[in-house]
């Protein structure tokens, strides 16, 4: 493979409207860069006026894979030209900004446009006529002006995953705290739905306790629960079913993903229109006994693993509050505090 100087073929000239679409390009991207924009719509953006601008058959951006290769992560075109990229790019990659490599008779732009030892993002533009030198200079200068403003969202990104997750941090002290404000089973209850829908950014939460029959404890936001309402009494019904067999946990992401095994679980999820419908059984660790069940609910789509990692997280918490506060006249309130004190401890080192 050989670097080639683009061919020449008729130029045309650089008109006004060229240009005022080029900087009202750029603004815009810049502003979107700016904000807590999804990186999904910032490059769908990105690439798709990018093309409209440069006449390109196909502008992508690209991220390593495991085996070594590039692999398309957005792309206007469903990556067509993934394994030609692949062969120019295979020794000819750097750290240069809009370099142009030429093969084939057609022309890429490529840019790498940020780079950390956990991401690494490159940015293609590829032609398949080939234009002259004069456009193909100014395609460059215009990649090169795009990959400031892509480093700059990259980097925007990573702070605001370390606020994220620093406000997280911030959610579950607090839940904590309220978690320990009393020892009176009602109050512990609400607090807890309360703060665990907030934590979770989810819907509703539940929470249930066992005591010869299932007991609603309390619901995230509704100081008192209307035990014969359809909703109620349909998610009551999807729990006992559950509670008869060995299952500890049920985790419906969306929709699409009933009818699960649970018939009255499903029943319920289609029935309320939930998308993520998350239930665990609480245990009382030292005695190994059930003493209730948690449940969230998501309305709307949302990020899985995160909802699933931060349960995790909750559940020792939701579990130790709701054991103590039903036995509390034999624990010390003490041992509680300690018990909160030591799982905030883990918690800080998985989150930080």
């Amino acid at each position: 493979m050989s670097i080639e100087q683009p061919s020449k073929p008729e130029s045309r000239c650089v008109d006004e409207s060229f240009v005022q679409s080029t900087d009202l390009f750029l603004d815009e991207l810049s502003t979107m860069s700016q904000h807590a924009t999804a990186p999904d719509e910032f490059y769908n953006f990105l690439l798709s006026r990018l093309q409209v601008l440069t006449g390109a058959s196909d502008t992508c951006v690209l991220v390593p894979s495991a085996e070594g290769r590039w692999v398309s992560a957005f792309s206007t075109s469903g990556a067509r030209e993934l394994d030609w990229l692949n062969s120019v790019l295979q020794e000819t990659w750097s750290n240069d900004k809009a370099r142009r490599l030429q093969a084939d008779g057609k022309l890429a732009i490529v840019s790498k446009v940020f780079s950390t030892k956990e991401k690494e993002i490159g940015l293609c533009v590829v032609f398949s006529i080939v234009p002259d030198e004069t456009w193909s200079q100014i395609y460059c200068d215009l990649v090169r002006a795009v990959t400031e403003i892509v480093d700059g969202f990259e980097q925007r990104q990573i702070v605001r995953k370390q606020d994220d997750r620093f406000a997280r941090l911030e959610s579950f002290v607090n839940l904590i705290k309220n978690s320990q404000t009393s020892l009176d089973l009602e109050k512990t209850g609400y607090h807890l739905a309360n703060d665990c829908r907030h934590f979770l950014s989810a819907d509703r939460t539940w929470i249930f306790t066992t005591d010869g029959r299932i007991r609603l404890l309390a619901c995230s936001n509704v100081a008192e629960v209307n035990e014969r309402s359809r909703s109620f009494v349909a998610l009551r019904a999807a729990i006992n079913e559950i509670r008869n067999t060995s299952v500890g946990s049920v985790a419906i992401h969306s929709q699409s993903e009933c009818p699960c095994e649970f018939q009255r679980v499903s029943k319920y999820v289609s029935s309320e229109a939930v998308d993520g419908f998350y239930l665990e059984r609480l245990v009382d660790r030292s005695t190994d006994r059930i003493i209730g069940y948690f449940v969230a609910e998501y309305l709307r789509p949302h990020d899985t693993l995160t909802t699933l990692a931060s349960i995790k997280n909750l559940l020792s918490i939701i579990e130790c509050s709701v054991g103590n506060a039903q036995t509390y006249s034999r624990l010390p309130f003490r041992k509680l505090t300690s018990a909160l004190g030591s799982i905030l401890d883990q918690f800080k080192l998985n989150a930080l």
